[in-house]
Parts: C-alpha cells; sequence; structure tokens
C-alpha cells in the first residue's frame, strides 16, 4: 500500500487550484465548462491534507465531454477509462 503524506494546510492551496481552474477553462471553453470545483481536503481551510488539489470540472453534456480528453491532456493530465464501469449510468465511451 502507498504511503499517504498528510501536511499541515497550505493557504497557498487555494491559489494553486485558482491558477489551475483558469488554465482548464481556457483550454476548455465555455461550451463546455459549466463549472470547475476545488473539491476534497485541500478545499477546506485550516485543515491538513494531503497535498494534492483535487478539481472537479462539470460539463454542460457528456457526450460533448470526449473532447476535452484530448485537450486535457495536453495540460498534462492522463486519462484513465478503467473506471468508466463504475458509473451508475451509460457513459460515452471515448
Amino acid at each position: 500500500m502507498d504511503e499517504v503524506n498528510i501536511v499541515e494546510y497550505d493557504p497557498c492551496w487555494q491559489t494553486l487550484f485558482a491558477q489551475e481552474a483558469e488554465r482548464i477553462w481556457q483550454t476548455l471553453g465555455n461550451d463546455l465548462v459549466a463549472e470547475i470545483e476545488h473539491i476534497g481536503s485541500t478545499a477546506v481551510p485550516g485543515m491538513a491534507a494531503k497535498p494534492v488539489i483535487d478539481i472537479m470540472v462539470g460539463v454542460r453534456s457528456l457526450v460533448d465531454a470526449k473532447s476535452a480528453v484530448p485537450r486535457l491532456e495536453s495540460l498534462g493530465y492522463v486519462y484513465y477509462p478503467t473506471y468508466l464501469n463504475y458509473f451508475p449510468f451509460p457513459i460515452p465511451v471515448i
């Protein structure tokens, strides 16, 4: 099992999220993105957390979302289709 490193809260996490959210929004655009949220433990002010910024991108259409994969990969993200089977509704396979 991998070791989990928990660190004291860092107020810079909010700034890191804002910068990354802007990068994602600029890459995907308003036609696809409905909202970008900072989620997970780093989003809770004052709480110790693993120092990984968790981001959720809400999209306007799951069908159109498949076009986001190559654009997010161009930012350094990695697509893992393995988890598509866990969704409670059909997801278009990319």
